[in-house]
């Protein structure tokens, strides 16, 4: 039964962290829309999670509303004190679809600020995503109550896995443009970010070699 629990909990973070991805990518389309209405400030709220790696003063989170053929919708953002349009009842321009209203954000904005607080976002879902399939994996074997020697076979098996998936993870993810980015702003941390990925690699490769040998010898 709690195996049950924990691999509904993982497929249920899986969709979660898929279902974040898209919300990621039809979120950065909103830059690309070109009609244009007026908007009023309706809030704006003290944010504590930074809209980029060095927030230079307060984060805010702002609400705009604004009217399409008579009818009015909401949109947000966040931004940081010294962005424009910091005050509530003043007017932004919205970049809106006009194909679904709904859809919309702030114009004058940094677009550097939203798309980094939105990957935050789905880079926490990934992790809760990670955390959640790792406890499935690793209690599995107590839970489905497995022989000794099925244990070391599902343990040999979850290994050969890791030391598959993460090089071709790693293998995708400098070809992204973020990745690039990242190298260009600071090559230092990018360097020891990716040792760091090396040296867990090597030891799960030393621990899946050992259990292999342990396994064929006993």
């Amino acid at each position: 039964m709690l195996f049950i629990i924990y691999a509904s909990v993982t497929v249920f973070t899986i969709l979660f962290a898929v279902y974040m991805l898209f919300w990621y990518k039809n979120k950065v389309k909103l830059f690309d829309l070109t009609e244009e209405t007026t908007g009023i400030i309706t809030k704006m709220t003290k944010g504590s999670f930074a809209v980029s790696p060095k927030p230079k003063g307060q984060v805010y989170n702002i609400k705009v509303n604004y009217t399409i053929n008579g009818i009015d919708y909401k949109t947000n953002m966040q931004c940081e004190e010294g962005d424009p349009a910091l005050s509530e009842g003043q007017a932004v321009t919205v970049l809106y679809d006009p194909k679904n209203p709904s859809r919309a954000i702030p114009k004058d904005f940094k677009r550097e600020h939203a798309e980094y607080y939105w990957r935050m976002l789905v880079i926490l879902s990934v992790i809760l995503c990670v955390v959640a399939a790792c406890v499935t994996v690793f209690t599995a074997p107590d839970l489905l109550r497995m022989s000794v020697k099925k244990e070391r076979i599902y343990k040999i098996c979850v290994k050969a896995f890791a030391v598959i998936a993460l090089p071709v993870t790693h293998f995708f993810v400098r070809r992204t443009n973020d990745y690039k980015l990242e190298i260009e702003r600071d090559p230092k941390q990018a360097k020891k970010t990716f040792l760091g990925g090396f040296v867990v690699w090597c030891n799960i490769l030393l621990s899946l070699i050992f259990d292999v040998v342990f396994y064929v010898i006993l």
